[in-house]
């Protein structure tokens, strides 16, 4: 089964271009609804800092908390 909640960088390849991309939640919601939680920006040279931030983290174990229910 897939995970029902992860960390995802830059879903729409502006990163590329501007240097600079959102780091989202993405939250299954059933097997075909998805729903992504914008947590904030990073450039890729800070994605693994950023995404091991305390405000991306405390986040990330509420939405998999509330979507286990």
């Amino acid at each position: 089964m897939k995970e029902r909640v992860k960390v995802v960088f830059d879903r729409k390849g502006t990163a590329k271009k501007t240097g600079v991309g959102k780091v989202e939640l993405q939250v299954y919601l059933s097997w075909t609804l998805r729903k992504w939680i914008t947590v904030g920006t990073s450039t890729v040279e800070d994605l693994e800092t950023d995404a091991q931030s305390r405000q991306i983290q405390s986040r990330l174990s509420i939405m998999s908390k509330s979507s286990m229910q």
